[in-house]
């Protein structure tokens, strides 16, 4: 198999590794309480994996954040995030005012806008879990957000 094959789909930034597993941490969050779980509006691994495995799922709310970070670095915008029927709807049903949400993590797959300026301009949000990809650079990382009362 062809090097940059390789990276890319078995052991790099877009292959499955560490999919099931970060599933599976939030399925466990989930049995908790229920869990809302951001996710970047990208195609591909690792998102697209894992919403297979968590839309729909009791205890979980997945909301898709399609101006991060390109038109707004903040995760959670003052006016609130979209609402959408299915992963793919391009219309929102509506926004949601996050606020109240005790429970908010969010899938960061980005090897490209670095996690300390993540962090930098959402401050709320705290590492919780990561998985390293096979080429031991990448990972899948879930942030957390510290609620400030």
């Amino acid at each position: 198999m062809p090097a940059l094959d390789r990276l890319l789909y078995l052991e790099g930034m877009n292959s499955g590794y560490g999919i099931k597993e970060a599933a599976e941490f939030l399925l466990r969050k989930a049995e908790e309480g229920e869990i809302a779980v951001m996710v970047p509006v990208s195609l591909g691994n690792p998102v697209d994996g894992l919403i297979i495995y968590l839309w729909g799922r009791e205890g979980i709310r997945v909301l898709p954040v399609p101006d991060w970070p390109e038109k707004n670095p903040r995760l959670i915008p003052d006016a609130g995030v979209p609402v959408y029927r299915t992963r793919f709807s391009r219309q929102a049903m509506g926004r949601l005012d996050v606020s109240e949400l005790k429970r908010i993590y969010f899938i960061y797959p980005y090897s490209v806008y670095p996690g300390k300026k993540f962090l930098e301009e959402n401050p709320e949000f705290r590492p919780e879990w990561s998985h390293l990809k096979p080429d031991g650079i990448n990972s899948i990382r879930i942030f957390k957000r510290e609620r400030k009362f």
